[in-house]
């Protein structure tokens, strides 16, 4: 199984609840990858915790 890993840069609690609910949808309708993440609410915060392992970055561009 193929295993992505993604970022979410995001301060937004719906919108993290969301990002969740449709990663969860993924990972159960597939057997052939699946899909991992990690949670930043701050700029900083990402700045600090994503390096090189991560595939990609989900990013809000109006955090507070």
């Amino acid at each position: 199984m193929k295993t992505y890993k993604f970022a979410l840069v995001e301060d937004n609690a719906v919108d993290i609840n969301s990002f969740q609910e449709a990663v969860k949808e993924i990972n159960d309708l597939s057997d052939v990858r699946s899909i991992e993440y990690e949670i930043f609410k701050t700029a900083e915060e990402a700045m600090q915790g994503i390096d090189e392992s991560f595939d990609g970055v989900i990013l809000d561009i109006r955090l507070d």
